[in-house]
This record gives structure tokens, sequence and C-alpha cells, in this order.
């Protein structure tokens, strides 16, 4: 018997220590004695029943190294599961706001391109095996051609359901355009939204405008989508200069929105990355170093604000960190070109084929290459984390970089935060 690779332990004020197994996620408590016959792996003495107790939890395991082996086969299946394709759609790269960091331009899907995309769209439901499809709207800002969205959303459910699937949507929207009318004929088709929130009413305000602030526009279409019944996730934004009016911004979306699974409603802290498109991408894309270094300012914020913002990482086996990496996923911008990763989106050196010559490089990011490296096979937080960024690996392949980035610190970080919420007798 030998102690599992993946334990973790953090010491408590009444001296004993919780151990937390990043693998099988199970949590127990130990005094010294116990945590140095786990340590040491000294079990010759120690009550079978004890040990079996261990080896049932996946503290102890009869082979560390069938540890790794077990995650990777999870993690593979997971990845190339066809139970889901999930389709990311940018109508339009236009926008009616100018912020800094996203660079806009005005190329929008036109009706001609929709018609083929829709017939490429059910020949791949044709083929699949999956039972859902998830098509996400991203943007530019989508609701600036309100009639090719609804046509979009319409026709791609019906023919989702012609092939007998189900069908999910989602919408990333500035919020600024967003009426009664145009949210009843989105309902039908739509299951969540996002807007996003640069902080505070006056920050926010210096960064989303056009001839107006636009905070109070946004927090009302926030308001309008919960009413909807429609899963919310309002998006915030956490920089250097956004930092110091979190509480306040919380405040406000606590009062006036809610938050929690009862009212729908969901809020997700990300740092600000220049980009091509709006910000739609998962966490995970925006985990630099630099990123590590505030992020636990915005949990520590709404925290302070009667909110919990973020919890324990889902194992990658269960919800994938980045959907991209899986073939059953593909984005399509308004030229009609596909790609594979939301940050390489409008990059044409990263395309992965077109509407007109089908999908050209289905996989180029295979989850264990993301393994290589001796830092990360024997890394404590990788059945957390499943490795980092599968495209900043990618892309930096060749080079000397650490594609973790700021990835394994912020885990560390999440963890303690969720483990010291959890359990207060924690140090």
């Amino acid at each position: 018997m030998e102690p599992s690779s993946y334990n973790l332990f953090f010491k408590a004020k009444d001296g004993r220590y919780l151990l937390l197994n990043t693998f099988s996620r199970s949590r127990l408590f130990a005094d010294d004695e116990l945590k140095e016959v786990i340590e040491k792996g000294a079990f010759e003495n120690v009550d079978p029943q004890i040990t079996q107790q261990l080896q049932a939890l996946g503290v102890v395991t009869d082979d560390t190294a069938g540890e790794l082996r077990r995650f990777a086969e999870m993690y593979g299946r997971r990845v190339y599961a066809p139970f889901e394709y999930e389709f990311t759609i940018i109508p339009t790269y236009d926008c009616n706001l100018n912020c800094s960091y996203c660079k806009r331009s005005d190329k929008t899907f036109s009706k001609d391109l929709l018609q083929k995309f829709k017939e490429f769209f059910s020949k791949k439901l044709e083929k699949g095996e999956y039972e859902n499809v998830a098509v996400r709207i991203a943007g530019g800002e989508p609701l600036l051609h309100p009639e090719i969205l609804f046509e979009m959303l319409e026709g791609l459910s019906e023919i989702t359901q012609e092939h007998g699937k189900k069908f999910f949507s989602g919408l990333a929207t500035n919020g600024t355009l967003l009426t009664p009318d145009l949210l009843d004929r989105l309902t039908p088709f739509l299951n969540a939204a996002q807007v996003t929130f640069e902080g505070c009413c006056t920050y926010h305000n210096s960064i989303r405008y056009d001839h107006t602030g636009t905070f109070d526009r946004v927090l009302t279409s926030a308001e309008m989508i919960k009413d909807a019944g429609i899963l919310l996730n309002m998006r915030v934004h956490v920089s250097e200069k956004s930092i110091p009016g979190l509480k306040e911004l919380f405040d406000d979306l606590r009062s006036s929105v809610g938050l929690g699974t009862e009212s729908k409603t969901m809020i997700t802290a990300a740092p600000v990355v220049e980009t091509r498109i709006c910000p739609f991408y998962p966490l995970r894309c925006t985990e630099t170093v630099e990123a590590a270094s505030i992020l636990p300012e915005a949990w520590k914020a709404a925290k302070e604000c009667g909110m919990i913002i973020t919890g324990i990482p889902n194992p990658p086996y269960e919800m994938l960190p980045c959907p991209y990496i899986t073939p059953t996923s593909l984005i399509v911008d308004p030229s009609g070109t596909f790609y594979k990763c939301l940050m390489a989106a409008n990059e044409k050196t990263c395309a992965a084929g077109s509407i007109q010559e089908g999908v050209l490089r289905s996989d180029p990011f295979n989850p264990a290459e993301l393994w290589h490296s001796k830092e990360c096979l024997t890394c404590q937080f990788l059945p957390l984390c499943g490795g980092g960024c599968a495209w900043r690996a990618w892309k930096t392949q060749n080079e000397p970089a650490d594609s973790c980035g700021g990835t394994h610190s912020l885990t560390v970080e999440r963890v303690r935060f969720y483990l010291k919420n959890e359990h207060p007798i924690l140090e």
C-alpha cells in the first residue's frame, strides 16, 4: 500500500490536518500520527479496517503509477465522448461599444452564409451520435443584427429537433441593446445569457460607453434575463483599476439581481485580456501569472458582500475546463471560417477549415500533450486543472515558456479559499 500522489494536507487551528485528495475529492481530518502514517506509507501496524477505509477514499493505493493512467483514461473518455456537439457562432464582429481591449470590425454573417452554415450544421448532426447540441452566440454584439440572430437560433433549433437531438443555447451580449420585445422573441430558444460588468458603475461607464454610460442599462438587462427564467451569468472583469470598486458592484448585483441556484444567476470573475472577440471564453483562457495576483481579491470582495463566487474546480473528466479540445466542438465566424479556440478567433493562421471546405483540422489540441513536462506529471493539482490551457500549450510547444501560466497558482488559491469557507477551523 502506498499514499496517493494526490493527497494535500491543510493545517487546522486545533492542531489537526484536513486531507483533500484531488483525484477522488475525498476529505477527512487527521491527527499528527495518522498524517505521518499516510505520508510515509507506514501501514504495517495500522488496523486493516482503517487501511481499507483510506483505500476506499483514494487516500492510499496499490499503484501510484496507475493513478495518472486512470486519470488520463477518464479525461480521455470525457474529451472524446460524443454526447454533445458544441458550436460557438460569432454572427458579427461589429459592436456599438468601443472597449479598449477588444478588436472589433464590421464583419457580419450574410443570409447566404447563414444558409450554407445551416446545411453544414444539418450534415454534422446527421453523422453524429451525440444526444445534445449546444449553440453559443458570441460577438461583437449579436443584438446589433437581431433578425440574423433570430433566424440563426430558430433555424438551428428546428434542425436539431428534426434530427432527434436536444437543443441548448447561450448568448453573450453587452446588455445595452436588449429590450422586452427582443427578449420575448429570444426566450423560446435561449437557455443561458451572459452580460459583462467592468466594475462599479463609475468605472464601468468609463470603459463601456457609447453616447452615455451603460451600467444601468446592463443592470436592467440582467434583471430582465433573470425574470425571463433564463440562466444568467454576470461576468465581472477584474483589474488593478476595478478592484477598489468591486464591493460596490457586488452589493449592487446582490440587491438588484441576486445570486444563487434558485434565482438562476451566477457571477464569474475574470481578468481582462486583449482579444479579438467579446469575452465569452472560459475562465481558463485568462489564467495568466498576472491574473493569479488579482482574482483572489475579487473572491474576497464578494465574500465580504455575502457571496461566494468561486469553488473547488470541477474534475476535468466531469466538466471540461476547455470545451475546445474536443473533436465535437467548433467555432465559426462571420467569414465562415472555423476555429478550435476562442482565443484564436479571427486569426487566420489558426483557422481549422471553413463552411465551404469543411473541418480540416478537427483536433489540434490533444490534452495528453499537455502533460509532457515533469512538473505537470508530478503535480498534485493535475486532477483539478487538467493540465492548464491547451491553446497556450499548443502555441508555445516549440518554446521554453511554461504553458501552465497562472493556472497552478490560481488552482492552489481556489482550493484554499473553498476549503476555508467550508471549514473555518483551517488556518
